[in-house]
């Protein structure tokens, strides 16, 4: 069985007593935080949603771009042994609509950019009741709850008696491409979000150096490709959206000593 001390939220924690200063999410336009960061945002994240009534087995959506935002919600649903739902940000109308109804989301965490396309879809969902802001308040539309995260934040002491996930917790209901229909939820244990990148040798990435990975949460590549990184102690290295006429300079410039591609790019 794997040992449950390598899944991400987990991963994270152990590292952040071994080595709290040491980067683990580098943006390349500057944002970076250590792991006793990632970590303290973690809790605070987790005992936040749990005061808003996320819990084991919520069904929470994430509709988010490429941010940090996006790395504290994964562990922050992964200490509450939560359910996650994550979107692709390009989806709107009947796709968002259909991601939103089949997984019975009942909370989903987004951006003020982002909110239109939901409030286009929200008289049509019928179990989504609280949408989670991060980035501020928006005027209420409909229904649906609107909650400033921020705010939220700033009025929480965050707590540290989160169980965590084991192996065979569900850790997301990852939307398959749609090809063959409308798109599929696939239930993917925390296991499994490790185990995508099983392939990788042991010895690739050493605790400290750094991965760059542009691979969207969205994806269990980029979920995985995380967790591998923090398993290790090492640092990813990012950016909002892969740039082909960068990429090099980025590898460069922040040292890294291996780079994620999807295959047709090599």
């Amino acid at each position: 069985m794997l040992d449950r001390s390598l899944l991400a939220p987990h991963a994270v924690a152990q590292w952040a007593q071994k080595t709290p200063d040491a980067p683990v999410l580098v943006h390349v336009d500057g944002d970076r935080l250590s792991y006793a960061e990632l970590h303290a945002d973690s809790q605070l994240w987790a005992t936040c949603l749990r005061r808003l009534g996320v819990e084991a087995g919520s069904h929470v959506a994430t509709l988010l771009p490429n941010i940090f935002d996006a790395h504290r919600t994964m562990l922050a649903l992964g200490w509450l042994r939560a359910v996650e739902v994550p979107l692709n940000v390009a989806y709107v109308g009947e796709i968002l609509r259909h991601a939103l109804t089949l997984s019975e989301a009942t909370t989903l965490v987004t951006t003020k950019a982002l909110l239109p396309q939901v409030n286009e879809v929200a008289g049509e969902l019928p179990l989504l009741r609280t949408i989670l802001l991060v980035d501020g308040s928006a005027p209420a539309e409909g229904q649906l709850t609107l909650v400033s995260l921020p705010a939220e934040l700033a009025a929480t002491t965050p707590e540290s008696d989160f169980e965590g996930p084991d192996v065979t917790d569900v850790s997301t209901l990852m939307f398959t491409s749609g090809t063959t229909g409308p798109s599929k939820a696939v239930i993917t244990p925390w296991g499994l979000t490790y185990q995508m990148w099983s392939w990788v040798p042991d010895d690739m990435l050493e605790a400290g150096e750094a991965l760059f990975s542009a691979m969207s949460l969205v994806h269990n590549s980029g979920r995985s490709g995380f967790s591998y990184v923090v398993s290790r102690g090492a640092c990813l290295v990012t950016r909002d959206k892969f740039s082909a006429t960068s990429v090099w300079d980025d590898v460069r410039r922040f040292g890294c000593v291996a780079l994620a591609l999807v295959g047709p790019l090599t």
